[in-house]
């Protein structure tokens, strides 16, 4: 794994591949390990990430410090199915510490395997937690938790924006019990099969279902 830890500073990473098969550890982190610390200005550009991990495929959160302005863009995010891993939520953006302005951008997810959600984190502590212009592909039978889980349930500062999301083999009934929470802008939701959606904090959001199926739908604004 790539651990980004402590004190770091305008750096870029272009072009580059990165694969994590582990029952032990993490995969792609960005964090800040001193106490009161902060990192700064870093960016994934054109990557592929692949990770079944014990932990998140890609981790982005303060930790002990803040850590501000990292940005994953233009990259393709695939988490495979580990049978043996029982813990698996393939991003992580906020929780521990401060995480401000960061984020994933015009990048295309493939999801396997997601024990909890899809995007973990966001406390009230974060600001400008943003997921733009993405593609979002589902391969599971049941999306447990929903796309969100936060951590302390308050998530005003988390916006998805001008993203798709395709269910592609979900047949069980997510429960996006957080998604009221994060604020979904623009964003389209796909699904084949019967799937009831409830996105409680939508903006210009178009639900598209099977019409062969029934559905169910709160939109709350």
């Amino acid at each position: 794994p790539l651990d980004i830890y402590t004190n770091n500073f305008n750096i870029l990473v272009e072009n580059c591949y990165f694969e994590t098969h582990s029952v032990s550890v993490g995969g792609i982190w960005v964090r800040e390990g001193t106490t009161n610390g902060l990192s700064k200005n870093i960016k994934f550009n054109n990557c592929e990430f692949i990770g079944d991990t014990v932990d998140e495929t890609i981790g982005i959160w303060g930790w002990l410090g803040t850590v501000e302005n990292v940005c994953v863009s233009n990259s393709s995010i695939t988490r495979p199915l580990n049978a043996n891993v029982s813990n698996a939520f393939p991003i992580t953006i906020g929780a521990d510490g401060t995480t401000k302005n960061c984020g994933f951008e015009n990048c295309n997810f493939d999801i396997y395997q997601a024990t909890t959600c899809i995007f973990h984190g966001v406390s009230q502590r974060d600001n400008g937690i943003y997921v733009r212009n993405s593609i979002i592909n589902t391969h599971m039978e049941s999306l447990n938790n929903g796309i969100v889980s936060l951590v302390d349930k308050t998530g005003e500062n988390f916006v998805i924006d001008n993203c798709t999301f395709n269910l592609l083999n979900t047949t069980a009934n997510p429960n996006f019990s957080d998604d009221l929470k994060a604020l979904f802008k623009n964003c389209i939701f796909n699904s084949s099969t019967q799937v009831k959606w409830n996105i409680f904090n939508g903006e210009n959001c178009i639900i598209n279902n099977n019409p062969n199926t029934t559905s169910s739908t709160n939109m709350g604004r």
